[in-house]
């Protein structure tokens, strides 16, 4: 005998609230639920307390699709018959979040989870009314701050959906159609830019931020199609789904476009990040990235060098050899003293921003990085008979301590005279230039300037300006004199 399987009270449980994220992204599926229920406009409102959502869709039909479609969690939407849906499992995020009550036609249905357990109240209203309308109390009332939050994330959320919905009395939405695009093929909307992350939207509705460094590029991508997605709706089967191949391929293309304009003297963050993460991928066209593209960036003055040049730099650089040593500046406060060792010659300073590059969090993740890196071109060398003229001098450089060289560095400090410091010709000019700051300075604190004769000032303080060397300062002053 054959019997079916049954569905245990916890599975909903869990669907409803593991689910759940943000309340913003729960009143996205209410909305998407509108698009598919074939609404033109949709308006929502939201409080403190709570929300109303309305729209004029199909709404449910009768009875029976109450209970087959908005009672059991899971029930697949028929090929075509959905813009976003595909399993009836999003309404469960709002339950998470409210006491809810929806009307639809002549029926009304309310949920409590925290009340009455995972089930819910079905009642036949006396007056039909058309589309859907949900109304909900928060199980614990927003802060001013969430309120705020939420409605913004909600416009961002739905900012190209292709219905109007209206939040608050305005409306946040966008037609796509109307705007201004880079390029536009069956499948999508672009704009790219030089830098930033890849806003990607599903036919409308924002499904996640790329990072720059994925693509060298960022701006926006709104899809025609829908794109596959996870059943949470957070992520995109790329390895799978057709149109988002399509999109893909589109939009590096652009990105690509994006960064030949810019030239080799214009890199971006998000170009440079891709580049190290090629290099750490293995990327097929490793050799060129190792020995072109800039991705490490040293001190003094947040040099960019490739990783072939920093590797030199390594052995030698500032006129001496350096042992093939290298220090990295971890903390972002320490790059004022990072700049000083490295003005000084002492060692190959890298800037932090190279770790966040990698997608390290200290020195010796960067260390396994440039191995890592050696392993890849070693391989390509090879399995692919790459040419690479350096790879007798693939090394791996050592890890010299910062916090060492930081706390056993010297700062000087220290006043010089013009005759020894200067030479004659400069010398003459120092004294010209000396005599206008000084009165520049009388001028600044007080004192009258004179129009006539010698640039003079009556008044004001009178300053010292005196010529000094340090290792670590530009100039310096005592506050006073």
């Amino acid at each position: 005998m054959q019997l079916p399987f049954e569905l245990d009270p916890q599975i909903i449980h869990h669907i409803i609230y593991s689910q759940a994220g943000s309340i913003g992204k729960a009143i996205i599926e209410l909305l998407m639920n509108s698009v598919d229920a074939r609404a033109t406009a949709v308006q929502l409102s939201m409080t403190k307390e709570g929300f109303e959502c309305s729209d004029d869709g199909n709404g449910f039909a009768g009875r029976e699709d109450v209970i087959r479609y908005f009672g059991r969690f899971g029930t697949p939407h028929e090929e075509g018959d959905a813009t976003y849906g595909r399993f009836r499992l999003g309404r469960g995020q709002i339950m998470a979040h409210a006491s809810t009550i929806w009307r639809s036609n002549e029926w009304q249905m309310t949920v409590d989870t925290r009340v009455m357990g995972y089930n819910y109240d079905l009642e036949q209203l006396e007056q039909a009314r058309p589309g859907c309308s949900i109304s909900g109390r928060w199980y614990e009332p927003l802060t001013d701050s969430e309120l705020m939050s939420a409605v913004q994330e909600i416009r961002d959320l739905v900012r190209y959906t292709p219905v109007s919905v209206e939040l608050n009395g305005r409306v946040i939405t966008h037609d796509p159609r109307t705007k201004r695009w880079d390029a536009e093929d069956e499948f999508a909307w672009y704009r790219a830019k030089e830098d930033g992350a890849v806003s990607i939207y599903n036919q409308g509705v924002l499904v996640r931020h790329d990072p720059g460094h994925m693509w060298g590029a960022g701006r926006l991508i709104v899809s025609k199609k829908a794109i596959a997605l996870n059943v949470s709706r957070t992520e995109i089967l790329r390895k799978t789904c057709p149109v988002w191949k399509a999109i893909a391929k589109q939009f590096g293309t652009l990105a690509d476009d994006v960064r030949s304009r810019l030239g080799e003297h214009r890199k971006t963050e998000a170009s440079r990040e891709k580049s190290a993460r090629a290099l750490l991928a293995g990327d097929p066209n490793i050799v060129q990235i190792y020995e072109k593209e800039e991705v490490i960036t040293l001190l003094p003055g947040k040099r960019n060098l490739t990783m072939q040049a920093f590797l030199r730099k390594c052995r030698y650089s500032h006129n001496k050899r350096q042992g093939n040593r290298f220090t990295v500046v971890e903390n972002g406060f320490d790059v004022p003293k990072g700049e000083a060792i490295a003005r000084e010659g002492i060692a190959v300073v890298v800037h932090p921003k190279t770790l966040e590059r990698f997608g390290c969090y200290n020195a010796h993740d960067l260390l396994d990085c440039v191995d890592r890196i050696h392993a890849n071109i070693c391989e390509d060398v090879e399995k692919n008979g790459t040419r690479f003229w350096g790879l007798d001098t693939l090394e791996l450089p050592e890890l010299v301590n910062f916090t060492t060289l930081r706390d056993a560095f010297v700062e000087r400090t220290a006043l010089v005279t013009e005759r020894d410091a200067l030479d004659k010709e400069t010398r003459r000019a120092w004294t010209a230039l000396r005599t206008i700051l000084h009165h520049y300075a009388a001028v600044l604190t007080g004192g009258e300037r004179r129009y006539h004769g010698s640039p003079i000032a009556r008044g004001g303080k009178s300053f010292q300006i005196l010529l000094g060397e340090s290792n670590t300062a530009e100039a310096w002053t005592d506050g006073d004199t």
